[in-house]
């Protein structure tokens, strides 16, 4: 953990447990932001939850977000081309 991150007094209040899920929260968010200032449509984010969720180890989750990726990408496909064909 880093001092940048926390205050003496902070750390003190937060578990071993919570301080480590609190860093990987921060990095998580972290990753999230560079994709984000790289710049990606909305499809391309569906597409990086999808390629994301199949990296799970817990298959269940791994289908699940996989099959809302793809229904959610579908469904903006299917509103795009509607915009475009009229």
């Amino acid at each position: 953990m880093t001092d940048s991150m926390f205050s003496k007094n902070d750390k003190k209040d937060l578990s071993h447990e919570e301080e480590g899920l609190v860093t990987e929260n921060f990095i998580s968010r972290q990753i999230v932001s560079e994709v984000m200032n790289y710049g990606v449509t909305q499809n391309q984010i569906l597409k990086v939850i999808e390629f994301l969720a199949m990296e799970l180890e817990n298959r269940e989750a791994m289908i699940t977000l996989s099959e809302a990726s793809k229904k959610l990408q579908d469904k903006n496909n299917q509103i795009s081309n509607i915009i475009t064909e009229t």
